[in-house]
């Protein structure tokens, strides 16, 4: 699979590049600015463009407007039958490799759990070391419990990965300098080395889990004690960084100053940058921020707005 291949596998994953050095076969010009944008868990019908060509809808009638993906589809390339998971972590790790998810390992996402790493267990013959240990949904059929058990980690090609590693694409795109900011959920839970700066990027603030607060996340992120997984040693862990301090007090808001402040250092001569965002938002309704806050704080929903409820439309 060639890099330009790679690259259709989604619409929405974020990444801004330019040349590193110029190279006197290949001129700066001729390397593109690359945007990769993922939107978690963005539905079909989410965008004003995807639900009028699916229902026939006015789009004057719509509640939410969705003006600047619309003009992106309407000026390039959108497909309707393109293969897609339903879930977080099996996307990133298709997005990240280039590969079916399921050739990594990767059958679900998950919160974190139990695996041969975080347990300091020994690995059985033929399971990976980030192999998840139980999967606690209720199922009663054998064969779907299998299927449920589920890699947590992309390998780096450590000593632990006994040779396997994983291409990242920031690792295929070696000319960029590459920089990863958001939601990361492909390491293991917080596994150290299998984190955005083992995979070719510049950290520039993440964190390795399937959701965070929106607000007041910042000691989370940052949070080095091992409460989750008590058996692994300190120095094993490494769930996150909140990066350099904003003035935002939103989640999203804050991210989106960090990847800017990125950019615009890129837009010097001679230098390159890719960024990959990968935002922990857009998994709730559309809301503005005051709002939420406002809701959240009005109704008690706990964890700072980590895991809402859905909630009421906006007058």
């Amino acid at each position: 699979m060639n890099k330009l291949q790679f690259l259709t596998l989604s619409l929405l994953l974020c990444s801004a590049c330019q040349n590193q050095e110029k190279q006197a076969d290949k001129p700066v010009a001729s390397r593109p600015n690359i945007i990769f944008i993922l939107a978690d868990d963005y539905g079909i019908m989410d965008s004003q463009a995807y639900a009028q060509k699916f229902t026939g809808a006015d789009t004057a009638k719509m509640f939410y407007e969705t003006p600047n993906i619309d003009k992106l589809i309407s000026e390039g390339t959108a497909f309707s039958q393109a293969y897609a998971n339903q879930l977080c972590s099996p996307t990133r790790a298709s997005l990240l490799t280039g590969k079916y998810a399921g050739r990594l390992g990767f059958t679900t996402a998950m919160p974190p759990r139990a695996t041969y790493y975080n347990q300091d267990i020994a690995v059985p013959e033929g399971q990976y070391i980030h192999d998840v240990l139980e999967h606690k949904d209720n199922i009663l059929i054998e064969q779907a419990l299998i299927n449920g058990i589920s890699n947590s980690a992309i390998p780096t090609g450590s000593d632990l990965d006994k040779g396997w590693d994983e291409l990242s694409i920031a690792e295929a795109l070696e000319d960029y300098h590459s920089a990863f900011i958001g939601k990361w959920h492909i390491g293991g839970f917080g596994a150290k080395g299998y984190q955005p700066e083992d995979q070719g990027f510049e950290p520039l603030a993440w964190y390795d889990a399937g959701g965070s607060a929106y607000f007041n996340w910042k000691d989370r992120w940052n949070d080095a004690t091992n409460k989750t997984f008590p058996k692994l040693a300190p120095e094993k862990l490494d769930i996150g960084d909140a990066g350099n301090p904003s003035s935002e007090e939103y989640l999203t808001d804050d991210l989106t100053t960090q990847a800017l402040i990125f950019w615009n250092k890129g837009l010097k001569p001679k230098t390159s940058h890719s960024s990959c965002i990968f935002p922990i938002s857009l998994s709730t309704p559309l809301i503005r921020v005051s709002q939420m806050k406002s809701v959240i704080l009005k109704e008690k929903i706990p964890k700072d707005g980590m895991a809402i409820k859905t909630l009421p439309m906006p007058q």
